[in-house]
């Protein structure tokens, strides 16, 4: 199935981007530059922008703050979605909206929503947002992001939040995660259980072993060794 059929089935197409805080702002750009391999799409002097080779107008951006924190993770919806059937359907999932639909003021623009699930963790859903050429790296780039892994203190409700709020689908489970997916990826989300509520990791794609690799040896030449895998 092509991305764009998969698409046509899911009121969101796929995962967009995170939006983190941080202490240290010049040395999480510059690992995410320099190591990992990102490009920066646009800097503040407190706000950094991150892209991946792809076409995503940014991955990752990092704010400058007091205390390290997950500002939310925004999902982009397909472009036949009506935003505010989809609002309703997160708040009929036991979201509450943050704010009115309207332009969205960051890198890529277009329109959106945000909410807050029942625990208070922040999503975004962006439609019409800018795309932009893919880069041609040399350094093994990722091309997008490949998903987020959440940690959650009941699998069970962010299951259904998930499936009834945002439209996704349960694509496989064990006993300590579940895997939902919203394309024709095999998932977009992890839901892990684990004592607290927050993200645990994001994960990148690659379009080649190769350039995993190329990418893991840059970790490890940079002294950051593999934890798992590949």
């Amino acid at each position: 199935m092509t991305s764009a059929a998969a698409a046509s089935r899911f009121p969101v197409s796929g995962l967009r981007s995170v939006e983190l805080t941080v202490r240290d702002l010049e040395a999480a750009a510059r690992f995410y530059t320099q190591i990992w391999g990102l490009t920066e799409a646009r800097r503040t002097p407190d706000v950094v922008w991150l892209r991946a080779g792809g076409t995503d107008p940014y991955v990752v951006r990092f704010t400058r703050g007091a205390a390290s924190a997950v500002e939310s993770v925004t999902f982009r919806a397909s472009a036949h979605t009506d935003l505010a059937a989809l609002r309703g359907a997160l708040v009929d999932a036991g979201a509450q909206a943050v704010g009115e639909i309207a332009a969205i003021d960051d890198v890529g623009g277009g329109n959106g929503l945000a909410v807050r699930d029942s625990v208070g963790r922040r999503f975004r859903v962006v439609q019409g947002d800018v795309r932009v050429p893919p880069l041609a790296s040399a350094t093994s780039q990722p091309g997008r992001l490949a998903h987020v892994n959440i940690n959650t203190g009941d699998i069970e409700r962010d299951i259904r939040f998930f499936e009834r709020g945002l439209g996704f689908r349960l694509t496989d489970r064990s006993a300590a995660m579940a895997f939902v997916r919203t394309n024709d990826d095999h998932h977009a989300v992890v839901l892990a259980k684990a004592s607290v509520d927050t993200l645990n990791h994001i994960a990148f794609n690659h379009d080649a072993w190769e350039d995993v690799m190329k990418a893991s040896g840059r970790m490890c030449d940079a002294g950051y060794p593999i934890g798992w895998g590949p």
